[in-house]
């Protein structure tokens, strides 16, 4: 119980959630093409649910929303097909059902999309954190990521994504960061830490 506590705390998410009537909204910041954003959602009753993105049309990047079931399981996702636009999933959600959702960059696709597999099998572009700078999303190497090919410009990795159901009771939407590698290992090495010196006999 304490690890989990402890690992919890140690990879809490920059982004910042602002709950009204029946929604949610999240806001954030990506720091290379390949970040992914996770959010877990459940409703509680039978209804229309929608999640929608507004972070390229305020200079953000291109995004791709994409939906799971509670195990992982993948179920379909939305990227505007290769347009410079934002995107956003739709459906009726059966009573209590629980769902995660994969906020990610054009065009880092989760691999479950190929063969309608898992989560667990990562995203195309993972390790790949300037893949927007290089072809085929632009003709000559551009510095930095969050290029935006057609346009020419450098984009941001500003993101926000907007939960909504019919029942603003019934709503429950918690974002949980995917950790980079790096950030993974710290975090075990951290509540490893802890652990130890919480076992440690106290001196008198």
């Amino acid at each position: 119980m304490h690890r989990l506590f402890v690992y919890a705390v140690l990879l809490a998410a920059l982004a910042v959630p602002n709950a009204r009537g029946g929604t949610v909204d999240f806001t954030g910041v990506f720091f290379a093409d390949d970040n992914v954003q996770l959010f877990n959602y459940t409703v509680q009753n039978q209804g229309m649910v929608t999640i929608a993105t507004t972070s390229f049309s305020s200079g953000g990047f291109s995004p791709i929303l994409s939906l799971f079931d509670s195990t992982g399981q993948f179920l379909f996702d939305d990227s505007g097909f290769g347009s410079q636009t934002d995107v956003s999933l739709q459906w009726t959600s059966s009573p209590g059902a629980a769902y995660i959702v994969a906020l990610t960059e054009f065009d880092n696709f989760p691999n479950a999309a190929n063969d309608d597999g898992n989560l667990s099998e990562g995203f195309q572009e993972t390790g790949n954190g300037n893949f927007t700078a290089n072809p085929p999303f632009t003709a000559s190497p551009q510095p930095g990521a969050f290029y935006d090919g057609p346009s020419g410009l450098q984009l941001t990795g500003n993101w926000a994504v907007n939960f909504s159901a019919p029942d603003a009771a019934g709503l429950a939407a918690s974002n949980a960061q995917a950790p980079e590698p790096g950030s993974f290992a710290l975090a075990l090495a951290g509540a490893a830490l802890l652990l130890v010196r919480k076992r440690l006999p106290r001196r008198n």
